[in-house]
């Protein structure tokens, strides 16, 4: 009985100094600027796109994304995910902020992780309001289409962009209601691994969970990606054979590829990633006339994935379900240029340039199993880009 009174004792004295803790975190970023940046999610809920970026972070402005401020005007306005945000690098260094430095063209760029192009169409009234000259649509190949599928049909946005067919929308529904995409992603993201519901809490709800994170190792989405050595890297791919593989192709050319994380979403085998496919396009054709009644030209930019990238150099026969990626990435990647050409929209490939880089051992992504490129690699998208842009009297 002593010990259980004791036991309940040190339980009572953790539970007191936790709630303190989070109460005093709470208050010290509610009243210092500064430490709101230790204490709070860097996303915040809204109602058209899910989510946003944080304005009390830093380098985030007023309308939640990742520019110095939003101007009244801009030159190019551009649409994507984290690929476009920068994760992993510097401000200055993301591919848009690099564009701006090589053309002088001015850019405001609206992009958060978990986001397509799509989004950007959720909000199309702010697009156009900075009266952007082109509006480049950054189409991610590694999860843009699920993401895409994700506004429609999970978040309920642009509901006009769903199928008419009432065979096929039964089909979506029967395959959500057995087990939702976004489930499914979130499995292989985490290599197998079950979410643990008390973590997702902590990090919705907890001052204290934030400020721990940003202590021990940060958010690289905000701070900068951390690299460990080589070494580590493929050691830790040995340990999860069925979801990474290590690869040497010696210096500036290793890294750790997740084909199984880039095959589910672009797997049109499933009718929710072929959906997410539909609705990409259907979103750009819509994007390609919105922008010329604006008075603005839409340029679509694929990004392709970095084991896409890596390919050429691959022994497929020792890499599982890689050559099934090649097909899947390279198919998707042909129905968007088809679709832009049908539309008379300008169609720029980051692949060559990226291969390139690669090829010379320049190191444009990680050793990591991270899929993001290195601010080498966002140099290599942004001069590319830069290259494609009509010249100012051309527009």
């Amino acid at each position: 009985m002593r010990s259980l009174k004791t036991a309940t004792s040190i339980l009572a004295v953790i539970a007191v100094c936790l709630l303190s803790g989070e109460l005093a975190l709470r208050a010290a970023g509610a009243l210092w600027a500064p430490a709101s940046v230790l204490v709070l999610h860097h996303r915040i809920h809204d109602e058209d796109l899910g989510w946003r970026l944080n304005p009390a972070y830093p380098d985030i402005d007023a309308w939640c994304f990742r520019n110095e401020s939003v101007p009244t005007q801009v030159d190019v306005v551009v649409l994507g995910d984290s690929q476009s945000y920068g994760y992993g690098v510097a401000p200055e260094l993301s591919w848009p902020r690099q564009l701006t430095a090589l053309s002088g063209w001015s850019t405001y760029t609206i992009a958060c992780s978990g986001y397509s192009p799509v989004h950007g169409l959720a909000i199309w009234d702010d697009v156009v309001s900075l009266q952007p000259r082109v509006i480049v649509a950054a189409v991610y190949a590694g999860n843009d289409l699920y993401d895409s599928f994700d506004l429609v049909y999970g978040y309920g946005q642009l509901p006009h962009l769903r199928t008419k067919n009432d065979q096929r929308q039964a089909q979506i529904a029967a395959l959500e209601a057995s087990g939702r995409l976004a489930k499914q992603a979130r499995l292989v993201t985490r290599m197998g691994r079950q979410p643990w519901p008390l973590r997702d809490f902590l990090r919705d709800h907890s001052t204290l969970f934030h400020f721990f994170r940003h202590v021990t190792n940060g958010s690289a989405a905000l701070a900068g990606r951390q690299q460990d050595s080589w070494q580590s890297a493929r050691a830790y791919a040995l340990l999860h054979p069925d979801f990474l593989y290590a690869h040497d192709g010696g210096a500036g050319s290793r890294t750790t590829l997740t084909i199984a994380k880039r095959l589910l979403p672009l797997d049109t085998s499933d009718p929710r990633i072929d959906e997410g496919l539909n609705v990409t396009l259907g979103a750009l054709r819509e994007m390609a006339e919105r922008a010329t009644a604006a008075g603005a030209r839409l340029v679509t930019v694929w990004i392709p994935t970095k084991e896409l990238v890596f390919a050429p150099g691959l022994n497929t026969q020792a890499v599982p379900q890689m050559n099934q990626l090649i097909v899947a990435e390279t198919h998707v990647q042909q129905q968007v240029r088809d679709a832009t050409a049908d539309l008379g929209v300008t169609f720029i490939d980051a692949l060559p340039a990226l291969r390139h880089s690669l090829r010379l051992g320049e190191g444009p992504y990680p050793e990591s199993a991270d899929g993001h490129p290195t601010a080498i690699g966002y140099a290599q998208i942004a001069r590319i880009v830069a290259a494609a842009l009509p010249r100012r009297d051309q527009l």
